[in-house]
């Protein structure tokens, strides 16, 4: 296959057709379990963390897949060695897993509401667009930490990592009304710092 592809429900499909329906759990609910990770040189950085990180997700989410470990890491190196060699040398990707709630089933139809709620698996990948950050890395970012809080984790465990951010979405709307550029820097309810919209911050004190 000439274009990229994707692993959706069980399948290696072209990335064009990855698509899920309007009732899945993850467009009614957000109710979805997530990993990034990227290249470095062509090869993933930390692959059986990520891994492992998303099936601890799980757990929390109560979702239960029938794809163990290892068989989700063949997948994505499938999908990774597939989709690199169709890129030119020296780019890199970023590799996305998520694992939905699945079918809503009151909203798929009376007939599926019988049916027990099976997860959505999806590994994907997209070329990381490194010229975005150049600027970030040589000079720093201005940093905005905008008036809407992150979700406090007697709401969301934040041992799971999860695609429910409609904050992180109002918070960057907020920001970049004062930067257009800015880097989105959220507290908690107490106004301690938590982390970026896109990223960790880490504090270096004392030298």
């Amino acid at each position: 296959m000439s274009a990229p592809i994707a692993y959706l429900k069980g399948e290696f499909i072209p990335y064009s057709e990855a698509v899920l329906p309007v009732y899945d759990a993850s467009v009614v609910l957000g109710a979805t379990v997530t990993e990034t990770t990227r290249t470095f040189n062509g090869k993933p950085f930390k692959l059986g963390e990520h891994v492992d990180r998303l099936y601890r997700s799980m757990k929390y989410a109560r979702f239960k897949i029938q794809i163990s470990p290892k068989e989700m890491i063949d997948i994505t190196m499938k999908v990774i060695d597939h989709n690199l060699a169709l890129l030119p040398t020296g780019k890199e990707l970023g590799v996305i897993h998520f694992v939905t709630a699945g079918t809503f089933s009151i909203y798929a139809g009376t007939s599926a509401g019988t049916v027990e709620m099976m997860p959505t698996v999806c590994v994907h990948t997209f070329e990381l667009p490194l010229y975005l950050w150049v600027d970030g890395v040589r000079n720093g970012v201005h940093a905005v930490t905008p008036s809407n809080r992150h979700i406090p984790p007697q709401c969301i465990d934040p041992k799971m990592k999860n695609r429910s951010r409609m904050h992180y979405w109002l918070a960057e709307k907020e920001a970049r009304m004062v930067d257009p550029k800015a880097a989105v820097l959220l507290l908690d309810l107490e106004g301690n710092v938590t982390e970026f919209s896109g990223g960790n911050i880490l504090i270096v004190q004392n030298g």
